[in-house]
């Protein structure tokens, strides 16, 4: 990650929290509630798109008030990488978002809970990295073989920003979706053998990675 681009980020976190506290004030003292809240996008992925990911994932928002919510996600990622033939390597492991969100939209009614939102987030991943086998090709000595690195355990760092809604079909029932970009900022894998996928983040030969949820939460 750059430093232009953390910079960036930084700066974005900062004027969300800075909105959090001008705009919390105007909140109109609703009863704070707990949503929990199941991806659906990380398992249905796999079924449909590449059955190589499997991922799991969950969420939960504490309203503080109106305008400000407390999240922690988590979950369970493993993408195993089969498109090499130079290669094969699977990554799995947890991952851990906390952050805030901000809710954008104005209440006049204390039984509207529909919200819009940006939200920023640190997280970070504990995830192992084997690799099955390496094959390099040479113009003089051919195809060798090499010995893979035993498989060991990383961690690995980034920010999200987050936009998203929760919309309440039934009552305490929400149905929810979320855009978020990441920004990598560390990985404890420095190895000549790179990590190709940090669980909860995604490509991590990339600095920057999108992702979006689908979710149905409940309200308590």
């Amino acid at each position: 990650m750059t430093k232009k681009t953390f910079r960036y980020f930084i700066s974005a976190v900062l004027l969300l929290l800075a909105s959090i506290v001008v705009d919390a004030q105007d909140a109109i003292g609703r009863k704070h509630f707990l949503r929990i809240n199941v991806d659906l996008a990380s398992p249905t992925y796999s079924y449909f798109f590449d059955k190589n990911r499997i991922g799991y994932e969950a969420m939960a928002e504490y309203s503080y008030n109106d305008t400000l919510f407390f999240v922690a996600e988590g979950g369970y990622h493993q993408l195993i990488d089969t498109l090499s033939t130079s290669y094969q390597s699977a990554s799995n492991g947890a991952f851990l978002r906390l952050g805030v969100n901000r809710n954008m939209m104005k209440y006049y009614n204390k039984r509207d809970r529909d919200i819009f939102y940006v939200g920023a987030r640190l997280s970070g991943s504990l995830y192992n990295t084997n690799y099955s086998f390496i094959n390099v090709k040479d113009s003089y000595w051919g195809n060798v073989s090499l010995s893979p690195p035993p498989t060991k355990t990383y961690m690995g760092f980034w920010g999200e920003v987050v936009v998203g809604m929760r919309i309440e079909t039934l009552k305490n029932l929400f149905i929810g979706w979320d855009i978020r970009g990441s920004f990598k900022l560390y990985d404890t894998n420095q190895s000549t053998y790179k990590t190709l996928f940090i669980p909860g983040y995604g490509n991590a030969q990339s600095s920057v990675s999108l992702w979006m949820n689908y979710s149905v939460g409940y309200a308590f």
